[in-house]
């Protein structure tokens, strides 16, 4: 009775886990529109986002994964925890302006604009 309960404990606890690592792959390296995110982006004269041509990189210090194209920027802020799997990405509208040296990121009301480092 001791091994079927923890059998059945394994297989929940593995579906919880499953279940919380679906989400946005965050392998993505370059915007699918052609221009590079890639790079050190500062907000308000001081460094904020760092993406990484390999998916990783920094937000104010802190270690993210991140992906994008098409005019959107995913943020994964839980790196490692799934792999490349990201269970609640921060999804961002983005635009290039200034010969792609001001990044402009909008989405859930707010806006935000970076210059290239």
């Amino acid at each position: 009775m001791k091994k079927v309960f923890l059998l059945l404990t394994v297989v929940i606890l593995s579906a919880v886990v499953l279940t919380a690592c679906s989400g946005i792959d965050t392998n993505g390296v370059f915007a699918n529109d052609g221009e590079p995110l890639v790079g050190s982006w500062d907000w308000e004269g001081s460094p904020f986002y760092t993406f990484n041509a390999n998916g990783t990189g920094n937000m104010a210090g802190s270690a993210i994964r991140w992906a994008g194209g098409n005019g959107e920027l995913s943020v994964c802020l839980t790196p490692g925890i799934c792999g490349t799997s990201c269970p609640a990405p921060i999804v961002w509208n983005f635009s290039f302006s200034n010969s792609n040296n001001t990044l402009d990121l909008s989405g859930n009301g707010e806006a935000y604009t970076y210059t290239r480092r």
